[in-house]
């Protein structure tokens, strides 16, 4: 009897496991996929053999009982004994009318197999992106520092690259003096080198971004992001007014060069811009010989950086911008960035952005105080100042100019960007926004050349150059990836095998009480031998089948010739059954009635 209630526990273990499994796997990215819906439907079906077992094992007990109580045809005792196996029984009506508990049981035991198919699919597998916090070594930020200490005497050079600054200088000392003097120095130009990333940034409408650099930083088959702070160069713009006729505001007490009746529809200009006021002059003194170096006295504010220009920018907007604008008055009409590189495409957005001070006091109406220029003799600060200028200077001679109406006549290289539209030669609608999202676009352009010497390791702001890194540059990022990833969907399991248990259950506990009432019997072949041997079974001679089918027959006591008692089956008259007991209690209180043995 304990061999049911074993199976039926057996069997809970299993479906709790397959259960412990499935959510192990959850969420969990799909290894070895195969290998683990193998696990899964072994697990199925050892929880459904298991149950199965139980179940087949109650059927029995409830086979017997049912023939102990009532006399049946053989036939239907045929089918009441083989519908677990034979699926035609279970549609003798006279085998289920005097059977139904068996047959229900049977009918679960022909649908056990959907245990194994139905939770072996509540594992599914998902596309998705699987990330990890990991450190990439090749990870690049900017450091505008290196500007201050960079002598451009004598190059800097890391890994066989000469790192190289983003301004030029002019000096008053002879190069073969330079080394035993102080040298004195000041600003010429931009560099060659930041001419080119301005103009590529410019080119190409956003960002300039190294080869493989994302290959690099995230290594193959890896998406990543990583943050940096740093601290560079940028504009800010202030509106100062909007609409026809509006009056201009000063900015920090300098007066507007122009007011907005210049500007479309009362003036002729839909785009107006002065960004070389007061501009750092390319001509600092007179040079009698270019080949050669002057001699003191120099003039006082020599190199000096005596103000940063203002950008003054005047524009008109439209709300359609893909309609055709009227020819004339007569017609109608601090940075804290974050990278991302996807599919090898890099991307940036600016995380926070803190404007700190500016670059160089601008004096009011451009009366210069004595107290506000920055000198060449406070070198760090100059270059760095003098790198700042070169990356403004370069961007900004490209928004210097007009745009004239009618006819869009363009004195300007604005129309080399990204701020000008098509087909009106309208500036865009948010240009105060877009010109420091442009600015910022070329000082990240920074990045695509390691050999800047601003260019450093996000690790310790160190300068990187063109090399590769190393775990010495590891720095921490999120590294994101497609994969594929397991789903389990624990509500159709747990349903699935909480039914197949409950009535595996109520099963075992039918049998259990046909067991406690007539004993745990089986249907080996030695078995039906014993229960076939009643001398009254011999009186049936028929070799016709239905014939021999409709003998009734039943299984208790049966009565032999010399008046002894033997139990097995016998035809009907010479069986005594025992009285059908209701289902409830199972185990009924008193003494039983003892069956002589099977001999």
């Amino acid at each position: 009897m304990w061999s049911m209630p074993f199976f039926l526990i057996l069997g809970t273990v299993f479906a709790i496991g397959h259960h412990l499994f499935y959510q192990h796997l959850d969420g969990k990215e799909a290894l070895q996929q195969p290998l683990m819906l193998r696990y899964g439907t072994v697990l199925a079906f050892c929880a459904k053999a298991s149950l199965g077992a139980a179940v087949i094992l109650a059927r029995r007990q409830r086979v017997w009982m049912v023939v102990r109580q009532k006399v049946a045809r053989l036939g239907t005792i045929d089918s009441i004994f083989t519908a677990a196996e034979d699926i035609t029984a279970l549609f003798d009506w006279e085998a289920i009318r005097k059977a139904k508990i068996a047959t229900c049981l049977a009918i679960y035991l022909w649908l056990t197999p959907l245990i194994v198919i139905l939770t072996s699919e509540t594992l599914s597998v998902i596309n998705g992106v699987k990330e990890e916090s990991s450190l990439c070594p090749e990870a690049r930020t900017l450091n505008f520092t290196h500007e201050d200490t960079r002598d451009w005497r004598q190059w800097q050079v890391i890994n066989g690259y000469a790192m190289i600054l983003t301004a030029w200088y002019n000096s008053t000392t002879p190069q073969h003096e330079a080394r035993n003097a102080d040298p004195f120095d000041y600003y010429n130009m931009p560099s060659i080198q930041a001419q080119v990333i301005v103009e590529r940034a410019i080119n190409l409408q956003e960002a300039v971004v190294r080869k493989n650099v994302a290959s690099e930083i995230c290594t193959e088959g890896w998406n990543c992001s990583y943050i940096v702070d740093f601290v560079a160069p940028g504009y800010k713009c202030t509106e100062l007014a909007n609409g026809v006729g509006s009056k201009v505001k000063k900015l920090d007490g300098s007066l507007p060069p122009f007011d907005t009746a210049s500007i479309i529809p009362e003036g002729n200009f839909s785009y107006l811009a002065l960004t070389d006021l007061e501009e750092y002059a390319p001509k600092q003194m007179e040079i009698m010989d270019p080949l050669s170096i002057e001699d003191p006295p120099y003039p006082k504010y020599l190199g000096a950086f005596r103000t940063e220009p203002v950008m003054w920018i005047g524009y008109a907007t439209v709300e359609d911008y893909s309609n055709v604008q009227p020819e004339n008055r007569s017609v109608e009409g601090w940075d804290n960035i974050e990278f991302n590189y996807t599919n090898g495409i890099q991307s940036y957005s600016i995380k926070d952005r803190q404007y700190l001070r500016k670059i160089v006091i601008q004096p009011t109406n451009y009366i210069l105080p004595g107290n506000q220029e920055l000198y060449p003799g406070r070198v760090a600060k100059y270059r760095r100042v003098a790198a700042y200028h070169s990356l403004g200077k370069e961007f900004r001679d490209y928004l210097e100019g007009s745009l004239r109406m009618p006819g869009a006549l363009l004195n300007t290289s604005m129309i080399k960007t990204k701020l000008l539209t098509l087909p009106n030669y309208q500036p865009t609608k948010d240009l105060h926004r877009e010109i420091p999202q442009m600015y910022e676009e070329i000082i990240i352009s920074l990045l695509s050349d390691p050999s800047f010497a601003v260019v450093s390791w996000a690790y310790n702001g160190s300068t990187s150059s063109v090399g590769l890194g190393g775990s010495n540059t590891n720095y921490p990022c999120l590294r994101s990836t497609p994969s594929n990833f397991f789903i389990y969907n624990k509500t159709q399991l747990c349903l699935i095998y909480t039914i197949s248990i409950a009535v595996a259950l109520i099963g075992v506990l039918l049998g259990a009480q046909a067991a406690h009432q007539g004993g745990m019997r089986d249907v080996k072949p030695s078995s039906i031998l014993r229960a076939a041997r009643a001398q009254s079974l011999t009186q049936v001679r028929t070799n016709n089948d239905q014939e021999f089918k409709d003998v009734k027959v039943g299984f208790r006591l049966v009565q032999e010739h010399s008046g002894e008692e033997a139990c097995g089956f016998g035809l009907a008259g010479y069986v005594v059954q025992e009285a059908q007991r209701p289902l409830w209690p199972f185990w009924r209180p008193g003494p039983r009635r003892e069956v002589p043995p099977e001999n």
